[in-house]
């Protein structure tokens, strides 16, 4: 949690180096989440080597499952860290204890049986300084994917493979235990309210809930949109089962009586939307505009960036956009909306 705060400047100064640093310190002293989270963080920033394997391996070997599905990912994607049978007995093991990606990754898994026993705890490898280093630029300074144009009206472009596989799976696994039914905001009060309208769960995730990776995914989001990362709010993950849709919607705040007035006064409009397609392999689910009627469904790691008001500020009545109706599996998404001006929740 520290180390999040320090990202964030919440409470202090913000110094990614210190954070970075907070993280090493504690895979180091082998904490298995820790050890995790520093895995897909390297990975995140391009680093996909040995010491990530052996990161989830210690980890996964101690009976930590979020690092065993990483590596069952990984199985089916042709590495041979861990071995089919092993793959096959971790992602039944994690079906049993709810991990959102555990059943999709057993029905893909072509080995007949599964391993008799988990391998022995591996060595915790040396984590050198040399990854502090490799770590010590910003996230929202990195690299980033050339955009593609895709509309005028509403201002809207798109991005492939804006964060790599490793990281969706990481999302999805943190928000899939603490999903809800995702809610409205009433236009008359400004509280949010359940309403058939938007028939989907999802997930804020609050400063305590964040780990390095989730803050880097949320500033990277802000950079891709060409805002400073404290401009965005928090970073919301949401879930559609077969039949669930979100129908036409603006994303801007509008004027009420309540509480929203005050946000519109203290951070602005929500200039723009930033979504993450985090996974693919299910039907239906574009997002639509309306007018015109253009639609786009990415694929795992592709982002749609798109401006909810126009450049002199008014609203842009072209945002108008829907998430169609899921036909078959599952979709996670990754939304963030961006203020004009820096977030204060």
């Amino acid at each position: 949690l520290l180390a999040v705060l320090r990202a964030m400047g919440h409470g202090c100064e913000a110094n990614w180096s210190d954070a970075v640093a907070l993280l090493v310190s504690a895979a180091r002293q082998g904490d298995l989440q820790a050890m995790v989270e520093l895995a897909v963080l390297r990975s995140f920033y391009g680093h996909d080597d040995a010491l990530n394997t052996q990161l989830l391996l210690a980890a996964a070997t101690r009976q930590n499952i979020g690092a065993a599905m990483h590596l069952v990912r990984r199985q089916l994607e042709g590495d041979p860290a861990i071995s089919a049978p092993l793959a096959r007995l971790w992602a039944r093991q994690a079906v049993s204890m709810g991990h959102p990606l555990a059943a999709s990754f057993l029905a893909a898994l072509t080995a007949s049986v599964d391993a008799t026993e988990v391998p022995a705890p591996t060595l915790v490898p040396a984590i050198l300084d040399d990854v502090l280093a490799e770590l010590s630029a910003a996230p929202e300074s990195l690299k980033l994917p050339a955009c593609k144009p895709l509309l005028d009206s509403p201002k809207a472009k798109t991005v492939s493979g804006l964060i790599s596989r490793a990281t969706c799976d990481h999302i999805i696994a943190q928000a899939g235990p603490r999903l809800t039914a995702a809610r409205v905001v009433d236009p008359q009060t400004g509280e949010l309210r359940p309403d058939p309208y938007r028939h989907s769960y999802n997930l804020t995730f609050w400063p305590a809930d964040l780990d390095l990776v989730l803050h880097s995914v949320s500033a990277r989001m802000c950079a891709v949109a060409g805002m400073p990362p404290d401009h965005g709010e928090m970073l919301s993950v949401l879930f559609y089962q077969p039949g669930m849709r979100y129908r036409p919607h603006f994303d801007y705040l509008v004027l009420t009586a309540g509480r929203q007035n005050e946000e519109l006064a203290r951070s602005g409009q929500r200039a723009k939307t930033v979504l993450i397609y985090l996974n693919d392999g299910y039907e239906g689910g574009e997002t639509r505009f309306v007018h015109p009627d253009i639609s786009y469904k990415g694929k795992s790691g592709d982002a749609l960036i798109f401006r909810n008001i126009l450049p002199d500020g008014g609203i842009d009545k072209h945002s108008l956009h829907e998430g169609m109706p899921v036909g078959a599996g599952t979709k996670w998404l990754a939304s963030k909306w961006i203020r004009e001006k820096a977030y204060i929740f």
